[in-house]
């Protein structure tokens, strides 16, 4: 999280509108799928607790920044960016009003490094590995990087505004690794309960389903 008062008004902009743009393509594959797949609803649910748990195990990580488990990778993995990004926005904003972190200045920005960066990552890795690896693995790897672009998405938008993108990485990373190995493992175990719980109701395709192939 970036915290209110550390981006310039002008960036805070920049990165709302390219995360709105994201918001209304996520707002509308959710109508899309829950009109098709009313059982979606409860998958969708998980997906944003599980972001929203996860991220309460934060501590301050420099100036202006908190380090936590980002949890994006299980709806990064199976939904994508855009409707990960939705669930983030809601998150933030949760996080903004009754946690006071975050911000409502910086909401893109949070937005754009939690909700659509390290989903976009986890999705495109999961589906990478998916025809080379177990599904076990795949998950692993997903929601790892899907935490470590988070932490470089940060570093990038502090770097914009002060400069020095490899000291802020470094900073970050120290605390974001442990936290992301964390992330992963606890995304796998969800997942695979989560699956186990709604394999049959059309959220997942056949072509995941058959990679994932679990009895």
């Amino acid at each position: 999280h970036i915290v209110e008062g550390l981006l310039p008004i002008e960036w805070c902009l920049i990165w709302f509108i390219i995360s709105m743009i994201f918001i209304i393509i996520g707002i509308r594959q959710i109508i899309g799928l829950v009109h098709e797949i009313p059982e979606s609803k409860k998958f969708l649910a998980v997906c944003g607790a599980f972001m929203f748990v996860a991220s309460l195990l934060h501590f301050p990580s420099v100036t202006g920044a908190y380090s936590h488990p980002v949890g994006n990778g299980l709806s990064g993995s199976v939904f994508g960016p855009a409707i990960t990004s939705v669930l983030a926005a809601v998150i933030l904003l949760l996080h903004a009003f009754l946690l006071g972190y975050g911000g409502l200045t910086t909401l893109g920005a949070n937005i754009f490094s939690i909700g659509i960066v390290g989903p976009f990552a986890a999705y495109l890795i999961f589906y990478a590995l998916k025809d080379r690896i177990s599904p076990y693995g795949a998950i692993i790897f997903a929601s790892f990087f899907g935490s470590v672009f988070t932490c470089l998405t940060t570093a990038v938008q502090y770097a914009l505004v002060y400069g020095g993108f490899y000291k802020f990485f470094v900073i970050f990373f120290i605390t974001q690794l442990p936290l992301s190995i964390l992330d992963a493992m606890i995304t796998t175990v969800v997942f695979v309960v989560m699956y186990s719980m709604f394999k049959d109701t059309g959220i997942f395709s056949k072509e995941l389903k058959d990679f994932l192939n679990f009895k």
